[in-house]
């Protein structure tokens, strides 16, 4: 029963991130933070809660 609520709230998720970053970027928000090659990953821990690493590489073209 909760599985659909929940595979749906998964997915506003996935919807909703990826539209705000681009929102954030194209409208000049975040200039400084993409001068740097960043990215996060998610995944879950044993205990089935989010876990999210950032990570940065300075980009070699500056």
């Amino acid at each position: 029963m909760n599985d659909q609520r929940e595979q749906k709230s998964v997915l506003l998720f996935w919807i909703i991130v990826p539209a705000l970053l681009f929102f954030l970027w194209f409208t000049g928000v975040l200039p400084e933070i993409t001068k740097d090659e960043q990215w996060y990953s998610m995944a879950f821990d044993e205990n089935g809660d989010w876990v999210i690493s950032w990570h940065t590489r300075p980009n070699q073209r500056h």
